[in-house]
């Protein structure tokens, strides 16, 4: 994470464990070292949803947002503690997800109901939810609906 390089801590890789539930926090000299597991190297574990496919951070505030697929929710994850201090329902299989630093503003795509749940990073809300139909030539909305 880059926002924790910038005031001299260690990085850290995160890896979205989508059999588990769960986020692995590895220490990225150990992880790559020949003869240690990816296990092995894992500093912390976060459980969050069912199938987390997809995460991203608000370096302004030391926030990770996790999209979690199989139950329709957002894991929000505190960076400094790294637990979940929030699970927000979201509309149908989020697979993609994006943050507006500057807004606070946080949008998920959902895939099965071809919509974009808009997020209020201060109060944790959905505060809209806006239906794009799929992306053409996808069942789906996927990461073309953040660019929108």
């Amino acid at each position: 994470m880059r926002h924790g390089a910038a005031r001299g801590l260690t990085p850290v890789l995160v890896v979205a464990g989508t059999l588990a539930s769960t986020l692995v926090t590895l220490m990225p000299a150990i992880a790559h070292a020949a003869s240690v597991t990816p296990a092995a190297a894992a500093v912390h574990t976060i459980p969050v949803g069912s199938n987390p496919d997809a995460l991203a951070v608000d370096a302004s505030t030391d926030t990770i947002y996790v999209a979690n697929y199989s139950d329709g929710t957002v894991s929000v994850i505190d960076g400094t503690t790294q637990t979940v201090t929030q699970t927000i329902t979201v509309g149908s299989d989020p697979t993609a997800i994006g943050v507006d630093e500057t807004t606070d503003t946080i949008y998920v795509a959902n895939d099965s109901d071809g919509t974009v749940s808009v997020i209020d990073g201060v109060t944790g809300k959905v505060s809209d939810t806006i239906p794009i139909g799929n992306v053409p030539g996808s069942p789906y909305p996927g990461t073309d609906a953040l660019d929108r």
